[in-house]
């Protein structure tokens, strides 16, 4: 019986050891690229986050739409912003309604910065509908800049 038992814990002993290994040996750039972006992103440091995540592959790493979408919102490139933005609205990627309504919210605030005011209001009254209250303040905000000439 302790002969046996000596015998599983070797065996579960190795296993996590060449577990352990493959981690370290094994691990692809682009998981070093993926840890490094999210650990920008997670600190504010939106441009860092921007450099590593923007080198990955959305199809391989679908999570990253919304950390560049909204890394490109914090630097102020809407139109990045909102194409990454919107592939997350697009395959409904948040499924949290705290969630969706900053996103709408967010992409409500790109289409504004890019004048288009007809998918801005779509958005912020999306976002009004789920309750962010920011959204009111921004669709006045719309309402006014519709009424400005040459807009």
């Amino acid at each position: 019986m302790k002969k046996a038992l000596q015998i599983v814990i070797g065996i579960i002993s190795f296993i996590s050891i060449i577990m352990i290994v493959k981690n370290k040996i094994f691990k692809s750039a682009n998981d070093d690229l993926y840890d490094k972006g999210w650990r920008a992103y997670k600190e504010g440091e939106f441009q860092k986050s921007i450099g590593s995540l923007s080198k990955l592959n959305i199809k391989e790493y679908p999570k990253i739409s919304m950390a560049l979408g909204d890394s490109y919102f914090e630097v102020q490139d809407y139109k990045n912003a909102e194409k990454y933005l919107k592939t997350v609205y697009d395959k409904n990627q948040l499924t949290d309604k705290d969630e969706l309504k900053i996103l709408t919210n967010m992409l409500g605030i790109c289409n504004i910065e890019l004048n288009n005011f007809k998918r801005a209001r779509y958005f912020l009254e999306e976002s009004d509908k789920l309750g962010n209250p920011n959204s009111k303040r921004n669709l006045k905000i719309l309402d006014s800049l519709e009424q400005l000439p040459n807009r």
